[in-house]
């Protein structure tokens, strides 16, 4: 169910969403010498989970952009989610969205304040 709002607050579309959940679990069913104790099995889980919503983000076209709304969610917004709604740590949001820790501490810093 993490898995699923994570992907919803990219996609903003139950459906794309519930698929991408199948996919994500379906890669990992495919090679599952790839995620070997490298990293918390959840953050392996959401790092797979970010790459398909950018990449389902990127392929819709721009009539469906258009009445959707954003194509993607503001970089602070997805590591404020992440940290606090999600309880990643810094090295494991740093991991998830491939950047360092301290671009990540960054950016949480500079994120606005008020209502997300």
């Amino acid at each position: 169910m993490q898995l699923f709002r994570f992907l919803l607050r990219f996609v903003k579309v139950r459906s794309v969403a519930e698929d991408l959940v199948s996919e994500v679990f379906l890669d990992v069913w495919r090679q599952p010498g790839r995620f070997q104790g490298r990293t918390e099995a959840t953050t392996a889980l959401l790092a797979i989970a970010r790459k398909k919503a950018l990449s389902a983000l990127r392929h819709r076209s721009r009539e469906e952009l258009h009445e959707q709304g954003p194509a993607a969610i503001e970089t602070h917004r997805e590591l404020i989610d992440l940290v606090y709604y999600h309880q990643r740590s810094i090295e494991e949001v740093a991991e998830i969205v491939g950047v360092p820790p301290s671009t990540v501490k960054t950016r949480m810093f500079c994120a606005p304040r008020g209502n997300p």
